[in-house]
C-alpha cells in the first residue's frame, strides 16, 4: 500500500541464479493504482554509501503489475559469502517509483542476501 514510509522487505537471492519478484501498488482503499506513464528505478549496493552500486533490478510492468528482477548472469557476479550470516553475503536495495507527474518515492527497500552458488 502506498504511504508515508516505504515498505521494509528483505529479500533473498542466489547466485547464479535469475530472480524475479511482483507487486502491485494500492490505495488507502485497497484499489489498485493505474501505472499507466510510470517507471521504476532500483538499485542494490554493499552499503548504503557505497558509491557504485552492486546491481540494479530491471523492472516490467504489465496491466498495473510490477516484476522486478535480476537475471543470473548478474546474481553471479555478485560477491557471496559463505553463509547467509557472513557480512560479504548482505546488500541493501531500494525501489523508487516516478510518477507521470515526475514525482519520485521510495516505495520500498531493506535488506538483500545473496546465497553463495556452489555449482559453478
Amino acid at each position: 500500500m502506498i504511504g508515508s514510509r516505504a515498505a521494509k522487505q528483505t529479500i533473498y537471492i542466489k547466485q547464479g541464479s535469475d530472480f524475479a519478484a511482483q507487486f502491485q501498488l494500492k490505495d488507502a482503499a485497497g484499489a489498485v493504482v493505474s501505472l499507466s506513464g510510470s517507471s521504476f528505478a532500483g538499485q542494490i549496493r554493499k552499503t548504503k554509501q557505497s558509491v557504485t552500486p552492486a546491481a540494479s533490478f530491471t523492472f516490467q510492468i504489465v496491466s498495473d503489475t510490477v516484476t522486478y528482477s535480476l537475471s543470473k548472469t548478474t546474481s553471479s557476479a555478485m560477491t557471496a559469502g559463505e553463509s547467509e550470516t557472513d557480512d560479504a553475503s548482505k546488500y541493501v536495495y531500494d525501489i523508487e517509483w516516478t510518477k507521470p507527474s515526475g514525482v519520485v518515492e521510495r516505495i520500498q527497500e531493506g535488506a538483500l542476501i545473496l546465497s553463495r552458488e556452489v555449482t559453478r
